[in-house]
């Protein structure tokens, strides 16, 4: 479009009897108009409709917004966009400026056929049908009903296209790949056509949490739990939002509150996989989730003995199956790919089980690594349990933890002699389906304590971990107190390991260093209500003016690396704390302080400062830990030079000796395998 035709359109000159109209249209449509400029207008809206039903949307757009300037209330223009809008399926948009048509034009059918069929398209089926039955009173458009598509002049084909709302798939997409940002770009959409969708609120809260946006999810499933209060599922997310706000007892009893809605073990694993931020508090309530958690594996149905087919091509193959739901999401990937690339493959034969749809490029990694990889997300536990019979899978691996709760189904049924759950919480301590745990020297003597009857424990020497070097971080840098003047301490600002306990502690630690400063980061967003919550906890006038936070958009998603080179020692919270955080601050030269406590997931920061040769930063009391601090700190000079080298010395540790580990894994497995045939 010209702009002598927008010129024509609004002085109604260029036409004459003998004018050509637009060959992809009949004369005929243009006859009985006086006007010469209302001709031309429709001409160029026929031309813009074309545009649009031929795939030329955005010059169509562009064309409609130049015949606005001369025509903004033209309904057939807003329609125009509308049509655009819906052709990108942008449903949103689209019924907002469709509906501005029939505002302006109500009398006209085809604005609101399209109204009807949009709202279908979007799963408003409620909406649809009020319009579709208001268009059987109305006449239809001269010059738009010719062009309309039918699955948007007539309802019934909307109807029968209608399938789960486009932006609401494309955002499922988007989360299963992890992308959780483009995921809330689509689910927003899809909320805003359809406010009412529990599933994409659902979702929508989901990836929120994963996001660290913890008020905003929790504000997102509220919504959704005040569509169906009779689903678990929001209440199940909720708790995790509050966990990570802080609010414990609350996260608790709304997790028994959702089991009392849908007793299964997928919301028993999540709810147990919250007490890991627990300590001695709320003690009733975590006997009533265990206890549940108990009975619902113990509800597990058995299945029928099935005799593997055929024998091992090589029977001196050890079969080790992994339960694998979000390698690439969790944290212990760098853990885990060194052990399976090192391992020895005349003594070993890798298949992964793959619980989740996603993948991305660590997987692919991961991948080249195995012998086998299955994708078993949408295969039934009867089923699952028979190819894992078939694999003849010796030694069967949890990496799932809590954070699933769908393999301990198949734990149930004891396919493989030795079951381990290992690297994710609950490490198989306090889990049902596990026969063995995977200890080193530190956390052996907790976790017999803490085993249930009939697990073993099985030792692989100094350290549960070992790592590669990280060739992706800078070398560190100098101490920043040597330019600041003052000492920085570094935490995790994750409300749910920040109990008041470890508030107390660090709150004392600053009293006792007048200088210091703490700053709160090490992960990829703080949402407004964790900095409000945080800032209220250490109100204490002696230090309120000394806390800080490193916000999102200077934290380098994956690395951290501004915030490690923010801060001079790093102050590991007292349990479930972050094990990447930890290794992390130690490669980059920031010394870390740990306490250690009575079961696993308080040791493991302990565990890791064994293997790195570190044992003197591990502390058992509070006053032991505020004194490490104050010593650490009294010397700025000192603290740089053990920044200096920190580096080195871990590359000759047990922390980074993956070979070592590996052989020591495998020895684990191996005398698993012993004790078990001894026992036959």
């Amino acid at each position: 479009m010209t702009t002598e035709d927008i010129q024509e359109v609004e002085a109604g000159e260029g036409e004459d009897e003998g004018m050509d109209v637009p060959a992809f249209r009949p004369s005929v449509l243009y006859e009985n108009i006086s006007s010469k400029k209302d001709k031309r207008f429709y001409e160029l809206l026929v031309e813009i409709l074309d545009q649009i039903l031929t795939g030329e949307t955005f010059e169509a757009v562009d064309a409609t917004e130049k015949l606005f300037s001369k025509r903004p209330d033209a309904p057939e223009l807003f329609f125009a966009l509308g049509l655009a809008y819906w052709s990108l399926h942008d449903y949103g948009k689209a019924i907002e400026m469709v509906t501005r048509s029939h505002e302006t034009d109500p009398d006209c059918r085809d604005y609101v056929d399209a109204l009807a069929s949009i709202h279908t398209l979007a799963g408003k089926l409620t909406d649809g049908l009020y319009y579709a039955k208001l268009a059987t009173v109305l006449e239809p458009h001269r010059f738009i009903d010719p062009l309309l598509p039918p699955i948007l002049s007539n309802y019934f084909t909307a109807l029968n296209s209608t399938s789960a709302s486009r932006h609401y798939v494309n955002g499922l997409i988007q989360f299963n790949e992890r992308r959780f940002e483009a995921a809330l770009i689509e689910l927003e959409a899809e909320l805003s056509i359809n406010p009412n969708n529990f599933d994409c609120l659902l979702l929508c809260g989901t990836c929120l949490n994963e996001l660290n946006r913890y008020d905003e999810a929790l504000a997102v499933l509220k919504r959704a739990v005040s569509l169906d209060n009779n689903s678990a599922d929001p209440l199940i997310e909720a708790g995790k939002s509050l966990y990570h706000l802080g609010m414990r007892q609350d996260a608790v009893e709304t997790h028994l509150i959702a089991l009392g809605l849908d007793l299964t073990i997928e919301n028993c694993a999540a709810a147990m996989d919250g007490l890991q931020y627990l300590g001695s508090e709320l003690s009733a309530e975590k006997d009533k989730i265990r206890l549940l958690m108990e009975e619902c594996f113990n509800a597990i149905e058995k299945f029928p003995l099935v005799e593997p087919r055929g024998e091992k091509e090589n029977s001196d193959l050890i079969h080790i199956g992994f339960f694998v739901n979000s390698i690439y999401g969790g944290e212990y990937y760098s853990i885990f790919e060194p052990i399976l690339r090192r391992r020895d493959r005349t003594k070993f034969k890798v298949i992964i089980y793959k619980t989740s749809v996603a993948e991305d490029a660590l997987f692919t990694q991961i991948k080249n690594n195995v012998d086998l990889i299955r994708p078993v997300f949408d295969i039934d536990p009867e089923t699952l349990s028979v190819i894992l019979t078939n694999d003849k899978i010796d030694v069967l691996i949890d990496l799932s933890g809590y954070s699933d709760g769908s393999q301990y189904t198949i734990l149930k049924q004891g396919i493989a002699p030795i079951q381990i759950g290992h690297l994710r919480h609950p490490y198989g301590i306090d889990a049902p389906g596990s026969n063995f745990i995977i200890s080193d020297n530190f956390t052996a003597a907790s976790d017999k304590e803490q085993v249930s009857d009939g697990c073993e424990i099985i030792t692989t020497g100094d350290g549960l971990y070992a790592f590669e070097p990280f060739t992706n971080f800078p070398d560190p840098i100098p101490s920043p107190a040597l330019n600041n003047g003052f000492v920085t301490f570094g935490c995790y600002c994750d409300l749910a390991t920040l109990t008041p306990e470890v508030a107390t502690s660090w709150i004392k630690i600053l009293q006792d260093i007048p200088t210091a400063h703490l700053l709160f980061g090490g992960v990829p967003n703080i949402c407004n209500l964790v900095k409000e919550i945080v800032v209220g906890m250490f109100s204490d006038k002696s230090v309120a003016n000394r806390i800080n936070f490193l916000d999102a958009d200077s934290t380098q998603l994956g690395t951290n690396v501004d915030f490690y080179n923010s801060i001079d020692i790093y102050l590991d919270s007292f349990r479930g704390g972050t094990t990447k955080t930890v290794v992390e601050s130690l490669w980059m030269g920031v010394p870390v302080i740990t306490m250690t406590g009575p079961d696993r997931s308080s040791l493991i920061s302990g565990s890791v400062l064994t293997a790195a040769g570190k044992s003197d930063w591990i502390t058992t009391s509070t006053s032991a830990y505020g004194k490490l601090a104050k010593s650490l700190s009294s010397d700025i000079t000192s603290l740089s030079k053990v920044r200096k080298n920190l580096r080195s010395e871990l590359e000759n540790s047990s922390l980074f000796n993956a070979d070592q580990m590996t052989r020591s894994w495998e020895a684990a497995l191996i005398s698993c395998l012993e004790k078990t045939q001894n026992k036959k």
